[in-house]
């Protein structure tokens, strides 16, 4: 957006966001039934993954996506949810943390995984608005 670090498609609610030089999936990859879902590239692969099934460490992976989706917190293992807490741990104890140092934590998480706005909303205790870039 006005930063260039995200690029963004549609208009309203049917706003989609990503990153630049990254293509996102249409609309039938990301809730169709035949929605592809498998492991990570760097967990060995499982033959009894398949469609519409959560990775039993609670991503998703989603044909298209280059990085595990995370879209609820409660779903994924201790040590990952762990691990995204310590990341966050200055966004959600700091109530203002300036405009730079929050980029940075973002683009921190979203280097490993790709995360909805509402866990975003949990890791970082900001309500959906404060993390519009402006």
């Amino acid at each position: 957006m006005k930063a260039g670090l995200l690029a963004s498609h549609g208009l309203g609610r049917g706003t989609v966001y990503h990153l630049p030089g990254q293509s996102f999936p249409s609309a039938e990859q990301a809730f169709s039934q035949s929605m592809v879902i498998s492991q990570a590239d760097d967990t060995p692969s499982d033959p009894n993954l398949g469609h519409n099934q959560r990775h039993p460490l609670g991503w998703l992976t989603i044909e298209g996506l280059s990085k595990p989706l995370i879209d609820n917190l409660n779903l994924v293992s201790n040590d990952i949810e762990t691990a995204l807490m310590e990341q966050t741990k200055k966004a959600r104890t700091q109530k203002h943390l300036n405009k730079k140092e929050m980029i940075q934590i973002v683009l921190m998480l979203c280097s490993d995984y790709y995360l909805t706005q509402q866990v975003l909303v949990q890791l970082l205790n900001r309500k959906p608005l404060a993390l519009k870039i402006r």
